[in-house]
């Protein structure tokens, strides 16, 4: 994700001018519209209009709250106040559920949607009001896609009934396209390799890409169209249109730029050293008159609440991670064993001189705190796969892979709507979706090779993997622990990290200990028991 500059500092000036002061109405730049007497008549005989609502980020969608948001819901709202009307949105549980409903007259119009010959027999469009350009996305790693030649023989994904499906159809039949059925899913398909590229707007991808956390993506190309976005108006309201084309045509170019601030995430290039310098100043000295102003009491409130925050955390770690190990009965005390292995490995590590700048003693506290939830995700696995006592079909296999994303996804939600607990939610979801990545590139989902897995996700694989190999599951015996090191030694540099099977190695009569100490199945017992003799020889 990049987020963007504007070129103009006046313009960023007036952004931070108006969250200060609590945000500075739209009406204040309107410009007047000129009506026919015929079209005021018309405008009084329909005072409100029903706008499309289905959840379509950031185009529009309706909050928890009722509020009625986004790209499209600001444009309303604006070209409303021009013409003295009322706007409600019009709940839809999908996009192609609010198709629906404008085929059937439920809702009046939809703002900012693409012209089509299909879509004309059954709306009115305006004149433009504003467009959006498109590009194609690819995981970051994959640089064998840089322009539409390269992808020939791909495939691609885009979301089901969008207009940029007809695009790319057109315009690149030399791949192969697969529709998802929303915008999130379509980005996922790309990032855990299930596709190879993905095409969309900018504004509605760049939006989805920091909602669901999805962060392995980078821009191929663009592509050479931009879509255009009108109002689609119901049919037997034909005089609306005209009125509308006035209004567009009335907004200001600040107006429109207030809007895009607000939603389009671009990246520009060329700001000037000192724009960048004065716009920090601003910053600086706006955060400085909240801190200061807020500091004493928030000293106050986290020294009295922070043994409050902590214990709650740890028991809803304790409840999610509870729920997965009732789905997966077979897992007994893997929960208590990780989170003692991965701060084993966390400190050795440090002492060996590795990652000494991230391994603090507050982020290895709070990656043992984390680490039960690594397999949250399995909540959403069918149990008629997550216990299955033989070998897993290649189709049941890629279901239980969605288990990373299953939890990343439903964790990073979380995070979202956190804040002071924002940072450990953050990484038990980094936790969730990388602890089957392998070093060599090889894993799930996201494929990431080497240092690109983060740390807490390497240390977490190797010490999931250990457990693993030592327990007794619905679909294998248990492996005396000598084996198992031998195993892990074997991976070194392929499924590992070398530094961190070396930390392994170094202190795996403390991870023994560890194993030792959490057991409840008599069959692991008596192998710990058996191994017991051996475990402090080294490899």
């Amino acid at each position: 994700m990049t987020f963007c500059l504007r070129c103009s500092l006046g313009r960023i000036t007036r952004i931070v001018a108006c969250v200060l002061l609590g945000g500075v109405a739209f009406a204040t730049l309107c410009q007047a519209v000129d009506l026919t007497p015929e079209e005021k008549a018309w405008l009084e005989a329909h005072p409100e209009w029903r706008a499309v609502g289905s959840t379509s980020k950031p185009q529009q969608w309706i909050d928890k709250n009722g509020e009625y948001r986004g790209l499209a819901a600001d444009y309303d709202y604006l070209i409303a106040k021009k013409l003295g009307l009322r706007v409600r949105a019009v709940y839809a549980e999908s996009w192609p559920a609010s198709i629906d409903q404008l085929k059937k007259g439920e809702v009046d119009l939809c703002t900012l949607l693409a012209p089509t010959a299909e879509r004309g027999t059954y709306l009115t469009f305006t004149n433009t009001v504003t467009e959006l350009p498109t590009a194609v996305l690819v995981r970051k790693q994959d640089r064998t896609i840089n322009s539409n030649d390269d992808l020939r023989g791909k495939t691609i994904a885009v979301p089901r009934a969008w207009i940029i499906e007809d695009y790319v159809r057109r315009n690149m039949s030399h791949a192969q396209v697969r529709t998802f059925d929303s915008l999130e899913d379509a980005l996922l398909a790309v990032s855990t390799g299930q596709v190879d590229a993905y095409a969309g707007d900018i504004a509605s991808t760049t939006f989805a890409l920091d909602e669901v956390g999805i962060a392995n993506l980078r821009v191929a190309f663009r592509l050479p169209y931009t879509l255009p976005l009108a109002i689609g108006v119901r049919k037997d309201w034909a005089p609306f249109v005209p009125i509308l084309n006035k209004a567009i045509a009335a907004i200001a170019e600040e107006e429109h730029d207030a809007i895009r601030q607000r939603w389009m995430v671009i990246h520009e290039v060329g700001v000037e050293l000192m724009d960048v310098l004065r716009i920090a100043g601003i910053i600086v000295f706006v955060g400085l008159i909240f801190y200061v102003a807020s500091l004493r009491r928030e000293i106050r409130l986290r020294v009295a609440a922070q043994q409050e925050v902590i214990d709650t955390r740890n028991a809803a770690i304790v409840a999610l991670a509870a729920l997965a190990e009732t789905h997966d009965s077979d897992t007994g005390a893997h929960l208590q064993r990780t989170q003692e292995y991965v701060k084993a490995l966390a400190v050795e590590l440090r002492r060996r001189g590795k990652h000494k700048g991230v391994l603090t003693d507050e982020y290895i506290e709070l990656l043992r705190t984390t680490a039960p939830l690594h397999d949250v995700g399995k909540v959403g696995i069918p149990d008629s796969i997550l216990r299955k006592p033989g070998k897993l079909t290649k189709e049941e296999f890629e279901v239980m892979q969605t288990h990373t994303t299953l939890g990343h996804r439903a964790l990073h939600r979380a995070s979202k709507t956190a804040h002071g607990e924002s940072a450990f939610l953050r990484l038990a979801a980094e936790i969730a979706l990388t602890h089957h990545e392998r070093w060599d590139g090889k894993g799930y989902p996201q494929r990431l090779e080497g240092e690109n897995i983060p740390l807490c996700g390497r240390i977490m694989a190797l010490a999931d993997v250990y457990d693993a190999l030592l327990s007794k599951r619905c679909y294998k015996a248990a492996i005396p622990h000598e084996e198992v090191i031998q195993i892990i030694a074997a991976e070194r540099g392929r499924q590992f990290d070398p530094d961190i099977v070396d930390a392994f190695l170094a202190i795996e009569a403390d991870i023994f200990h560890i194993s030792q100490s959490f057991i409840d199945d008599p069959e692991m017992a008596a192998a710990a028991k058996a191994a017991a003799t051996t475990a402090t020889e080294p490899v």
